[in-house]
């Protein structure tokens, strides 16, 4: 069985609604609905913003890549607690300095 179902870009998207709505009519309490968006930071289109901004209320945990002005402001403004941001970029960790054997 599975506990976690994850969902990234919109494949997953459309596929995670249909399943959020299948959760709620099977009454399927045990399993967790996460998606990831890759649909922040410069150079998004509006609509697969809108896309994600209106779907995102279905999903348990919403992860957010990066956090822009546009998305703090429709969390804000939604009082959606269910967006989380994982931060993706760059480590401060120097693998070169490390005694972990990384070959």
């Amino acid at each position: 069985t599975y506990d976690v179902v994850h969902c990234h870009l919109t494949f997953g998207l459309v596929f995670g609604f249909m399943f959020s709505i299948i959760r709620k009519i099977g009454k399927i309490t045990k399993v967790r609905l996460i998606a990831t968006c890759h649909v922040v930071g410069v150079g998004v289109s509006r609509a697969p913003r809108i896309m994600n901004e209106k779907l995102s209320i279905f999903f348990d945990t919403f992860v957010l890549m990066a956090m822009d002005d546009q998305w703090r402001s429709f969390i804000n403004k939604k009082n959606r607690e269910n967006i989380k941001v994982i931060r993706n970029g760059i480590s401060p960790f120097n693998a070169s300095d490390s005694k972990l054997n990384l070959s």
